[in-house]
């Protein structure tokens, strides 16, 4: 049953008002949308290139290293980049639904100002035509607000940027550091060039520590070598290499089986030109260990200094933003604070010529 009251024959009809919008217009939201897209090609993009530097059979350890470091480096970026724009898109929006003072269009009616109570001082207004009232002509303009109060400084979103290419600058020179001292190759205790042996000794605690090396490079892994002297637990000399490593033209092949003190021989019979030595592991361990630290180095001075970055541009944003809007509110209530009417002084102090209308005491 509808308990809604019947029109009322002659009277006008209401018109419906719109209402409040429900939302920001999205054109005037920045940045545009199509930064999301942006912000997320980032990482495939560098994972493709990753991939493409991985791709060959034969990678020098650059091409590891930026293979794997590009793409993470990537991630993070998209990531940093999509919350980025979500941010700044979050604080537009909240802007642009901040309450505006509302004006009369142009043109509108006022109704005039009932009379209050005569004042005692100074000249009664007059009364003016009837139906007078103030006709507007638009709304005022917006307070401005000047840049150079607004905290903290634009210089702030410069240091800010700044920040992710020092970061990478110091994870870059870190690793070059680093790589540079993981050179080198161990002292070693003899060498046979093509076909020839090597005489050397394995003291006390010295089990499983020496390596076959063999120059050059890319002869590696054509050698034909054999161990004389005690009997392998495994009935094969050779093992692999605790770590990949190589350095001025020699590689580390395998790790020969000493599993005890004594004198051994290395005997090898390969093609003129190939060297093999006998040498300790514990230079390429090292060296390994260096690399990997130039690598995490690089890696976490990097994302210190892109996340240094955002948090200084996100944060000098939202301070930014927050600061403009303390401004423009003491602007707008300092344009809309009552002024004193023309001409009025307010009651003059009570003297000579102004008589005082205090009862007497009785006496």
């Amino acid at each position: 049953m509808s308990l809604s009251r019947p029109p009322v024959p002659g009277a006008p009809a209401q018109e419906a008002h719109p209402g409040p919008p429900s939302g920001p217009d999205p054109d005037q939201v920045r940045p545009r949308k199509r930064w999301y897209w942006i912000g997320g090609l980032i990482f495939p993009v560098t994972l493709l290139f990753g991939v493409l530097l991985l791709a060959p059979e034969e990678d020098t350890p650059a091409e590891i290293f930026f293979g794997i470091v590009t793409p993470t480096l990537g991630f993070f970026a998209s990531v940093i980049a999509l919350v980025i724009v979500l941010v700044v898109r979050s604080i537009n929006k909240a802007s642009l639904r901040a309450p505006r003072p509302v004006h009369p269009p142009p043109g509108a009616y006022t109704p005039h100002t009932p009379y209050g109570p005569h004042t005692p001082y100074g000249p009664h207004t007059p009364y003016g035509p009837y139906g007078a009232g103030t006709v507007h002509q638009g709304p005022p303009p917006p307070p401005k607000v000047d840049p150079a109060l607004v905290r903290p400084k634009r210089r702030w979103y410069w240091i800010g940027g700044a920040m992710a290419p020092v970061g990478i600058a110091a994870g870059v020179l870190t690793m070059m550091s680093l790589f540079s001292s993981a050179t080198g190759v161990p002292d070693f205790v003899g060498v046979a060039e093509g076909r020839g042996s090597v005489v050397f000794e394995v003291a006390e605690g010295e089990e499983e520590a020496w390596g076959l090396w063999v120059t050059p490079e890319d002869a590696s892994y054509h050698y034909k070598c054999d161990l004389a002297g005690v009997t392998s637990t495994t009935g094969y000399p050779f093992g692999v290499p605790s770590v990949p490593y190589s350095s001025e033209g020699w590689r580390l092949v395998a790790t020969i089986e000493t599993p005890a003190p004594g004198t051994y021989t290395l005997e090898c019979d390969g093609d003129p030109g190939v060297s093999y030595a006998v040498g300790d592991q514990a230079t390429a361990e090292a060296a390994d260990s260096r690399m990997a630290l130039g690598v995490f180095a690089t890696m976490g001075l990097t994302f210190l200094g892109v996340v240094a970055a955002v948090a200084t541009f996100v944060i000098t944003l939202v301070r930014r933003v927050s600061s403009h809007d303390r401004l423009r509110r003491e602007a707008l209530a300092g344009a809309m604070a009552p002024s004193a009417p023309a001409g009025h002084r307010g009651p003059p102090p009570r003297g000579a010529g102004q008589p005082d209308h205090r009862a007497e005491p009785p006496a």
